[in-house]
């Protein structure tokens, strides 16, 4: 492969630069830890997540959502579109930088962490596919990751929903009672 230009990270263009990491001649602990840092400016709004023991991404498909465990390749690509790794070396007091993808034994030991910190990939319960109530009580009605829930409402594109009052007023919850006791469930009550 051949180096490019010494301090020049791969960065041209319009995109925003990268972190700069290099991973040789550096102990595993500090490429890692280096490599979380990466993944904690890079996903923002979250699209990674912790899934018991495992990294999982939300991924799309027919328009439903499900949660993909990140294997080594996966994860690999997600790290190389946030991070540029290198190989650093000397020879003679010049310093070249070679442009390297990160090895994937560097991805093993990140998966193989005991536990991620959480402001880096946030845990996730589930995907919810209807507006929910949390153990608190609020109504999770707008799509996409819910922190304090853990869950990620996905919402079927063709599916209207009439705003709901955070507090309702008698009159709502009037009509909300007749609709679920009378036209839901056909005037069938104890």
């Amino acid at each position: 492969m051949t180096p490019l230009p010494a301090g020049q990270p791969d960065n041209s263009g319009d995109k925003p630069k990268l972190p700069f990491i290099q991973f040789n001649n550096r102990p595993l602990r500090y490429v890692v830890d280096d490599c979380l840092k990466a993944a904690k400016a890079a996903n923002m709004p979250p699209t990674i997540f912790q899934n018991a023991n495992r990294l999982v991404r939300v991924r799309s498909i027919e328009e439903d959502l499900y949660l993909e465990e990140m294997d080594v390749d996966s994860f690999r690509g997600f790290l190389e579109r946030v991070a540029t790794f290198a190989k650093v070396s000397y020879r003679d007091e010049e310093r070249t930088v070679s442009y390297w993808p990160l090895p994937p034994d560097y991805v093993r030991d990140i998966l193989a962490l005991p536990g991620w910190p959480e402001d880096v990939f946030p845990p996730i319960k589930g995907i919810a596919r209807c507006p929910f109530f949390t153990a608190a009580g609020e109504l999770v009605s707008v799509p996409g990751y819910h922190s304090k829930s853990k869950i990620w409402l996905h919402l079927a594109p063709d599916l209207a929903l009439d705003p709901v009052s955070p507090a309702p007023s008698a009159e709502e919850l009037k009509s909300a009672k007749h609709w679920i006791v009378d036209e839901l469930l056909g005037g069938f009550h104890p």
